[in-house]
């Protein structure tokens, strides 16, 4: 049988990545930190194997930290880097220090601060 895997998955820690755009009114549910111990929970009591992680702030700090997570909990990440910048040593630095690959990388146009960022 192949493994069933969720293909977006958001793990934080909003000490170390606040998640501004969260109401506590109107968002309870998510009004929280979410890690490893949290997404194996969900997947026990699913018939879900394993989960994608996509990122959830704007940042390569957030991406490397995610990029350690574990793999058997863990089937990839969709990983932050600066298009703007050198993407290539970005993903290599991603990659270096890889439990899990990068399978796609995102920017969080809608809230980045430049109204204008895709065009």
């Amino acid at each position: 049988m192949s493994a069933r895997i969720d293909a977006h998955v958001h793990l934080w820690n909003r000490a170390l990545d606040p998640q501004d755009w969260i109401d506590p009114e109107t968002m309870a549910p998510i009004d929280r930190d979410f890690g490893t111990p949290q997404l194996r929970d969900m997947l026990d009591s699913t018939t879900i194997d394993r989960a994608i992680v996509v990122q959830s702030s704007n940042s390569l700090e957030e991406s490397i930290r995610l990029v350690g997570l574990d793999a058997t909990v863990v089937a990839g990440l969709v990983a932050w880097v600066d298009l703007t910048g050198d993407v290539i040593a970005q993903l290599e630095l991603l990659y270096a220090g890889a439990s899990v690959p990068v399978v796609g990388v995102r920017h969080l146009a809608h809230i980045d601060p430049d109204p204008e960022w895709l065009l």
